[in-house]
């Protein structure tokens, strides 16, 4: 985003990001998810069922897109599956935990334009089986360590717009549904936003 700033200059980047926070809003709202704050320019959403998290990333890829006054904004996004502590500081609702942080991590292994998801919300069972019926979404594996966590982490990245990108690796065997279902009706899904 320093970039944008330097090119079009702080008041028109100003508008473009304002731009792109409704129109964030708007998708994240219209799947179900809240908008729990901005970072910067980067905001951070919830989401309930983890079905509607990829939905809604996906759907905000190729809406930011189409749109003219956020066409050139390419954003990546990172999802994460887990249990949140949420608490109220200062009068505004907050969550904060591993979920999170992971949801942050992922969202700086996407590259413009995709959606790094972790492994608990590729297993999650709705997402492992939509996963399975649209494979294309599928654009990579990332194999790499997350930032104050330990060893390696491995995550798939989806791309909004499968028409155009064709699996790098096959999906045979890509994440599989757990058996016993080891995610809980009390988690939720946490997503970090960003233009790059």
């Amino acid at each position: 985003s320093t970039a944008l700033y330097e090119t079009v200059g702080d008041a028109n980047a100003y508008a473009m990001v304002r731009r792109h926070f409704k129109e964030v809003e708007r998708i994240v709202t219209r799947h179900h998810g809240v908008v729990v704050k901005t970072i910067g320019d980067a905001i951070m959403a919830a989401w309930h069922d983890p079905l509607h998290a990829i939905q809604a990333a996906l759907a905000l890829q190729g809406a930011l897109e189409q749109h003219p006054d956020t066409a050139q904004l390419r954003i990546k996004v990172g999802l994460n599956w887990g249990r949140c502590i949420g608490v109220t500081v200062n009068g505004i609702f907050d969550y904060f935990g591993t979920a999170v942080n992971i949801a942050a991590r992922l969202e700086r292994i996407a590259g413009p334009g995709e959606v790094a998801i972790s492994k608990a919300l590729a297993h999650e069972p709705t997402v492992a089986a939509w996963l399975q019926t649209n494979p294309d979404y599928i654009v990579r594996t990332a194999e790499t360590p997350l930032r104050g966590l330990t060893g390696t982490y491995s995550c798939p990245v989806l791309c909004g717009d499968a028409r155009s990108h064709a699996p790098q690796q096959p999906t045979a065997t890509s994440w599989p549904a757990t058996q016993g279902g080891d995610v809980v009706g009390s988690e939720g899904a946490s997503s970090s936003v960003e233009k790059p």
